[in-house]
């Protein structure tokens, strides 16, 4: 049995030089010492509460991606890649040139549909939040990914993702939902990334 999700994207393409919507973190030397050696480090905050008092969860995700930055930006704006390192995506329906239904599995056969938009600025930041829709089943969402060059070479990027959901009701009993979409899934991302992108480097 799957569960399926699917939401419209919108895309709209930014200037290089924009600062990103979200704050950038400040790693401190410990979390530094961690991705030296090859580890995806996620941090639980309470940043959301400073953009809205939701009942969602807030994480941030940390990573080193042994590529340039350039080619981890082409895998994260790549929709058609996401099901080569995104949990339980299955796959994206492009509906026009800024909008994309997404389908991602997950166990049992339930459907949950949310629209939201997208900035980018290549190759530095992506951003997405939830736009109002009738058909949205999650109550809010957004996020970013965040790209910096690492060390001298200018082979390896910092991945800084951070992700904020609130799914809204949840049936008693199907709290585990909150758990895959968020504190499970997130890591998974950054590090399927770093190894989808790391055996696909041009």
């Amino acid at each position: 049995m799957r569960l399926i999700y699917c939401y419209i994207l919108s895309t709209i393409l930014f200037g290089y030089a924009e600062s990103p919507p979200l704050a950038i973190f400040e790693l401190d030397k410990s979390i530094i010492q961690k991705l030296d050696k090859g580890k995806v480090v996620t941090i639980k905050t309470d940043f959301h509460k400073e953009m809205n008092p939701g009942d969602g969860e807030h994480y941030q995700v940390y990573g080193i991606v042994n590529a340039p930055i350039v080619e981890v930006f082409s895998a994260v704006e790549n929709f058609n890649d996401y099901p080569k390192f995104m949990p339980r995506f299955d796959y994206a329906e492009q509906i026009n040139p800024s909008e994309y239904i997404f389908n991602i599995i997950l166990p049992m056969n339930i459907k949950y549909q949310y629209r939201i938009e997208i900035q980018k600025s290549a190759p530095a930041w992506l951003f997405w939040e939830t736009v109002p829709w009738e058909k949205n089943s999650i109550k809010e969402t957004w996020g970013q990914w965040y790209l910096e060059p690492y060390g001298e070479s200018g082979n390896k990027t910092l991945v800084k993702y951070q992700v904020y959901t609130d799914p809204g009701y949840i049936p008693y009993g199907f709290e585990w939902i909150i758990d895959i979409m968020t504190r499970i899934s997130l890591p998974e991302t950054v590090k399927n990334l770093k190894k989808w992108v790391e055996n696909n480097e041009n």
